[in-house]
């Protein structure tokens, strides 16, 4: 989703459009109702509450093995959000010098305390959260550490 976010923005294209050209290209068919399912799923992300972890990466240390490890937590925490009903992980943004995890549900007080005892045994601390009301919440709390 944050793919389409992106390339909606640096192509100046609607992210309808957008997510027809990926239909296209992915299903080499324009087909209306499936680019509708697609329209909807984005209109529903304002419904969500969103938690964005965030890992600062020391220079030199960002490797493979560190990547790895940061996306076991990130399924952990992903499987813990879904035993506990509350949400699920939408993906990450990785890359040198940070490592960030973007979840969504209901509630981002209730996820966050799901999710803090699971990314408290990282294989580093993390350095931001950010508990956002709707994708479009203009005062996000923020939490950091370290």
């Amino acid at each position: 989703m944050l793919f389409v976010a992106a390339g909606a923005a640096l192509s100046a294209c609607s992210p309808l459009s957008l997510l027809q050209m990926q239909l296209s290209d992915m299903t080499g068919r324009t087909e209306p109702d499936a680019s509708a399912e697609l329209e909807e799923e984005i209109d529903t992300a304002d419904e969500y509450d969103w938690v964005i972890v965030s890992f600062e990466v020391p220079e030199g240390e960002f490797n493979v093995d560190l990547m790895n490890a940061l996306f076991e937590t990130e399924l952990a925490a992903d499987q813990a959000l879904l035993d506990a009903g509350v949400g699920q992980t939408d993906g990450n943004g990785a890359g040198l010098g940070g490592y960030d995890v973007f979840f969504y549900g209901d509630d981002a007080d209730e996820m966050w305390r799901v999710l803090e005892p699971v990314f408290a045994e990282a294989p580093i601390p993390w350095t931001r959260v950010e508990l956002s009301d709707g994708s479009d919440d203009a005062s996000p709390e923020v939490l950091t550490q370290g």
